[in-house]
């Protein structure tokens, strides 16, 4: 049951912000999820990405270098892409050579759309 109107997908979806949120440690395993789910985004028409990063575990590995890459895709094909993100994440990607513009936060506030992709590395006890 529809509690409330829905409006058809291509009206709204390349207009409205979508935000990206990241929780976990980014891995492989976490990476291709977060292609995934980029793909999915990536009908025609153009979109805004808010990626936040606040609550995600980097390292400066390979695994960082192919995030980057694959946000830096999605901006190449035209789309935007901001960041939302602590100085910490800024210190990591210093002189990565990519740069993705701030989220002022009126971005992720206009989103109507949110992913949530979380990942941990923790085999927790009695949890399946």
């Amino acid at each position: 049951m529809v509690l409330a109107p829905v409006l058809p997908v291509a009206a709204n979806a390349c207009e409205t912000p979508v935000t990206l949120r990241l929780i976990g440690i980014l891995d492989r395993v976490l990476i291709e999820s977060i292609s995934d789910a980029i793909a999915g985004l990536t009908a025609p028409g153009r979109r805004t990405l808010v990626v936040v990063v606040r609550d995600l575990v980097v390292m400066r590995d390979e695994s960082l270098d192919r995030f980057l890459a694959t946000l830096e895709a999605f901006r190449t094909a035209g789309n935007q892409v901001f960041i939302d993100s602590t100085p910490t994440w800024r210190k990591v990607v210093r002189g990565r050579g990519t740069q993705f513009e701030d989220s002022s936060g009126s971005e992720g506030r206009s989103a109507r759309r949110q992913v949530i992709i979380c990942h941990s590395l923790d085999k927790r006890a009695g949890v399946a």
